[in-house]
């Protein structure tokens, strides 16, 4: 069953995504990063110019790329290790991974939102974890 995790306290977002996504990627894993069509460029962009010397490589719903950071529609990936959900909304397949990430932006209407799917979750018996994160 899915495990859902959800991240709290975090100030900046693409620093956090860009530190999640770090960690996932050096431990060989691949993630799918459900991103609102409105922030996919610039969460791309945020990863590729990470800092000045180092970038964290990603794709937009190329499967047949080689890169384990996948922006948008997780249909027909092979790899169901992480899924990173940037959105207010439940993701429809998520169930299919291993590890679910949900980002809550500290703000209070992203805070309702969360907590109607961190009740969705638990009315259906997924395992929480949350974590407060700073970033």
């Amino acid at each position: 069953m899915t495990k859902v995790i959800f991240y709290t306290g975090v100030t900046n977002k693409f620093e956090w995504l860009a530190k999640t996504s770090q960690n996932i990627l050096s431990r060989k894993k691949t993630a799918i990063l459900l991103v609102a069509d409105n922030d996919r460029s610039l969460a791309s962009e945020k990863l590729w110019t990470y800092t000045d010397i180092s970038f964290i490589g990603n794709c937009e719903d190329d499967l047949d790329s080689n890169r384990r950071l996948i922006l948008g529609s997780p249909l027909g990936l092979k790899d169901r290790e992480v899924y990173i959900n940037f959105t207010k909304d439940v993701p429809l397949d998520f169930s299919s991974y291993k590890y679910l990430l949900e980002y809550v932006p500290d703000v209070t209407s992203s805070r309702e939102a969360a907590r109607k799917k961190y009740k969705w979750y638990q009315d259906r018996g997924y395992p929480l974890k949350t974590l407060t994160r700073k970033a």
